[in-house]
């Protein structure tokens, strides 16, 4: 991928190794009772550590407000609006940063049972980058995750295991344009682990 001259990325964006790596915080606003039509809100703090690999991005810091609403018995609907702040002027592709970027997520998920559920999110983000003049990296993108979570206990604390697999989605796509933000692969799967401190 080049522009005006500069060459962004060079070769296949295929392969694995490993990308940016993401701690988040989470805490309760409100405590609404079952069946209330007021949503669960949260506050969420999350920082991005970038690890240097060849997908990874650049460090940074982001804040949000989420909200849960259960529609029937098993179907819940969540969401989330956040702010990412970059660490760094510049990435490690030398692509300069923009001071913010907006985000934000809708997704459903239907519990098959009282330790297992699925689900799927839509995710949506605005560049992170000053203009470069390559629509990959200046048009905002978006990505579809589907998965499955199970419930389990560690050391007396409730753990989630979610397995999830994604698909990049370019919103303004043409046939010559990347799908993605940073030369990622066009599917992605993976494993996260959520750990409940607090006992409620």
């Amino acid at each position: 991928i080049s522009a005006g001259g500069k060459t962004f990325q060079d070769g296949g964006a295929t392969g694995v190794t490993l990308g940016d790596v993401t701690f988040i915080a989470k805490t309760a606003l409100n405590s609404p009772g079952v069946g209330s039509m007021i949503p669960s809100l949260a506050a969420r703090l999350a920082a991005t550590i970038a690890t240097g690999g060849r997908f990874s991005t650049a460090s940074s810091v982001g804040v949000g407000l989420s909200a849960q609403q259960r529609l029937t018995r098993n179907l819940y609907a969540h969401g989330d609006l956040r702010a990412i702040l970059p660490l760094t002027a510049r990435d490690r592709q030398d692509l300069a940063m923009k001071r913010s970027a907006l985000g934000g997520t809708f997704g459903l998920e239907y519990g098959l049972g009282p330790k297992t559920s699925v689900g799927a999110q839509f995710d949506y983000q605005s560049s992170p980058y000053e203009k470069t003049g390559v629509r990959a990296f200046d048009d905002s993108y978006a990505d579809v995750t589907f998965g499955i979570s199970r419930t389990a206990k560690f050391f007396a604390r409730q753990m989630v295991i979610r397995f999830w697999g994604k698909e990049d989605v370019n919103l303004n796509a043409s046939s010559g344009d990347r799908l993605g933000p940073h030369g990622d692969s066009d599917f992605q799967a993976g494993i996260s682990v959520t750990v409940q401190l607090d006992e409620k």
